[in-house]
């Protein structure tokens, strides 16, 4: 006797939901629609397009506004049915939990920004714990804001500087913030049914650089974060990889590399060096305006105060030994560039995180430093996201994982 298939009824169910969602994906990528504008885009009839329409708009998903004649009718015939996605209608929120700045954004499920929060701190040092509560706050900011006319948040994704597996844990001891992996990070940032999402920064950064940065259209990208850590994010042939244990883009191999030997961040190595400098200029018996150190000392003040920028203000100024520092971050970080992008072989390479605001200061020597290494010297481009492009890309992937749920 052959197996019983699928009742009517079920398969009746099923074809709902399939035209279900493909008028809704319509509406999602055309904003607004009449009814013979949405039969064109998915192929349905117009009675299955008025049906899906309503059944979206019983679920909240979808808004009917108000009526319009057909512009060739001359005012003659049915006033043309017009649908629009409403995307007040769910919420989601990315959160970047960086070393000293969280960057926080609410955003509709177009991606629109709806509201947004930064919290700095000068502190390169912050346990875990103190790192998620501090988000935590800037998350009660933002929600605080939300449009009174706004449904429900949907998904939170936050961005560790970790590597994160499948189930949202992070897999490996944080050098960067220690204690970070004991914390169940999914539980504590929870509201209501919402979907909580952990991702790797440098995954998210990636994300964000092919959707509103430098590597819209490319489908082979890799984005180097360079803070406090080295950390990368690739997508190959149009798809963000993710490894076993989620630690593709992983930089740990780099301890074997001759000239670079662990995973620090340029803008951790221009900090440190750019210290040093104006800890010899403050100890020594010359103090003149052209002592090596005094600019970057006079941008910034005592050693414990430098930062990655003030080496690069002062090598954009002409400054010797902040040119000097730049040149050496940039020998190294051509070492990285040069061994990732010989294996990849992507379209292009975009250096994010702290250092990114540095532009042509750091780009034009890293450059020049990557040519002798490689046969293919690489595309590089310096993110145009600034400090947002983690936070934004969590609002990506945490659009790319609810959208799809809407209609089940």
């Amino acid at each position: 006797m052959a197996p019983a298939g699928p009742s009517p009824a079920a398969s009746t169910t099923v074809l709902r939901r399939m035209n279900q969602r493909l008028a809704l994906d319509a509406l999602i990528k055309a904003h607004t629609l009449t009814a013979s504008e949405l039969m064109e885009h998915t192929g349905l009839s117009r009675v299955t397009a008025h049906a899906v329409c309503d059944d979206l708009k019983d679920m909240g998903w979808v808004r009917e506004l108000p009526p319009s004649l057909p512009a060739s009718s001359a005012g003659i015939g049915r006033p043309a049915r017009t649908y629009a996605f409403d995307a007040l209608a769910g919420l989601v929120v990315g959160i970047d939990l960086g070393v000293s700045t969280i960057t926080g954004q609410l955003c509709d499920l177009r991606g629109q920004l709806l509201a947004e929060a930064v919290s700095t701190t000068s502190r390169h040092d912050r346990p875990g714990a103190e790192l998620a509560l501090d988000a935590m706050t800037l998350l009660n900011d933002l929600l605080s804001r939300r449009p009174p006319e706004s449904g429900r948040i949907l998904a939170i994704a936050l961005g560790v500087p970790a590597p994160v597996n499948r189930e949202g844990r992070i897999t490996q001891p944080n050098i960067v913030v220690p204690g970070l992996q004991d914390l169940d990070l999914p539980t504590i940032f929870r509201r209501d049914d919402c979907q909580v999402i952990v991702e790797n920064d440098a995954n998210l950064a990636v994300l964000a650089e092919r959707w509103r940065g430098a590597a819209q259209g490319a489908d082979n990208v890799v984005t180097i974060l360079s803070g406090e850590r080295l950390g990368s994010g690739i997508i190959a042939g149009g798809h963000l990889l993710h490894g076993h244990d989620g630690e593709a883009g992983e930089l740990d191999f780099l301890g074997l590399v001759q000239d670079v030997g662990d995973t620090r961040g340029a803008a951790r190595v221009a900090r440190e060096l750019g210290q040093q400098a104006v800890a010899e200029y403050l100890g020594s018996d010359t103090w003149n305006t052209d002592a090596p150190g005094a600019l970057i000392a006079r941008y910034a003040g005592t050693p414990a105060d430098v930062e990655a920028r003030h080496v690069m203000d002062a090598a954009r100024d002409g400054d010797l030994t902040g040119q000097t520092i730049v040149r050496a971050v940039a020998q190294r970080m051509a070492r990285t560039v040069a061994v990732i992008s010989t294996l990849l072989n992507p379209d292009i390479v975009i250096i994010g995180g702290a250092i990114a605001t540095a532009g042509d200061t750091l780009l034009d020597p890293l450059k020049e430093a990557i040519v002798p290494l490689t046969k293919r010297t690489p595309t590089l481009a310096a993110s145009t996201l600034g400090d947002h492009a983690v936070s934004l890309g969590a609002i990506r992937h945490a659009l790319n994982l609810t959208l799809p749920t809407l209609v089940t």
